[in-house]
């Protein structure tokens, strides 16, 4: 008989499995492996774009591979830090294996939902619905160590310029004070893409440098009349990007730069806009998409109907 599958979450490396792999050695969109019993998460989360084994027709795959950032993005809404993990700079960091295996596996045996779940943010519903009912000694797989997070290889040298801000960046510095939440650094995380590897974190033409030095170009823009300490300026940019309206969330994947740098452009224009521009916003990509994503504009919407009965 073929040896039985094993049930894992690990890294795809260009390593051959047998070692762990080195900084080096990660791929730049950290695929993470499921298998065996994991592999239940292909069919429950059908909205990740997941990459399933090879296989000849008619057979089932063994595997299916997802960008570790994708799962990221989703335990960001329901996990939390310890100190030393806050003060990591999230640029250079995210969830190791481990840890993400040991959150799914606890969520796979709360059997959350016999159905397939169709979008992110009715999962998140769901994993936020059940955590809300935990006691703070049950929650505590959920919590960040230092040892949990894995670290890239080391960039060869610090950022400047309107890049500058991404130096003194931390987990910490997108935490929600009043429900010690973290995610608000998805929507950050998203905009910037993948940033597994050195080049990708320092290339200044690549995505990650060009989308974070727009963030930071546009609050220089907007608060051109002010000058900030630089003990002060991290905080405030984040604060300013993580408060835009436009919700990112329209555009889930921002696969591309082109399509990142267009829904940054979005958010500044409908921040900085007039009525006009607002309306012309939310035209563009359809108002029932806009009313579903932005809670404001999903109150005024319903008033309006309550008050057209």
């Amino acid at each position: 008989m073929p040896p039985r599958a094993s049930s894992d979450i690990r890294l795809e490396t260009p390593t051959n499995g047998a070692s762990p792999p080195s900084a080096a050695d990660l791929d730049l969109h950290l695929p993470l492996r499921f298998e065996g019993a994991y592999l239940q998460y292909r069919t429950l989360l059908p909205f990740l774009p997941w990459a399933d084994e090879v296989v000849a027709a008619g057979a089932e795959p063994s595997y299916s591979n997802i960008s570790a950032f994708s799962i990221e993005s989703i335990l960001l809404e329901c996990v939390s830090f310890q100190a030393a993990a806050q003060a990591r700079n999230p640029v250079d960091t995210t969830f190791k294996a481990s840890f993400i295996k040991r959150v799914l596996k606890y969520f796979l045996t709360q059997n959350l939902s016999d159905e397939p779940v169709q979008t992110e943010e009715a999962y998140v519903e769901l994993l936020q619905k059940h955590v809300q009912g935990l006691d703070l000694t049950a929650r505590a797989f959920l919590i960040v160590t230092e040892s949990a997070l894995l670290k890239f290889e080391s960039r060869d040298a610090a950022y400047t310029a309107d890049l500058a801000f991404m130096e003194a960046l931390s987990w910490g510095s997108f935490e929600d004070r009043s429900t010690s939440e973290y995610a608000k650094a998805k929507r950050f995380l998203r905009l910037l893409g993948d940033r597994t590897t050195k080049a990708a974190r320092q290339d200044s033409a690549g995505r990650l440098c060009v989308m974070a030095a727009q963030i930071g170009a546009a609050f220089n823009k907007v608060y051109s009349d002010f000058t900030f300490p630089p003990t002060l300026i991290t905080q405030q940019i984040v604060s300013w990007f993580i408060n835009l309206k436009w919700p990112t969330s329209l555009d889930i994947q921002l696969d591309t730069v082109d399509c990142a740098f267009t829904e940054f452009l979005r958010m500044y224009r409908y921040e900085t806009g007039t009525v006009a521009r607002h309306s012309f916003l939310k035209s563009s990509v359809g108002c029932s998409a806009y009313v579903q994503h932005c809670s404001q504009w999903q109150e005024m919407h319903l008033a309006g109907q309550c008050m057209m009965h």
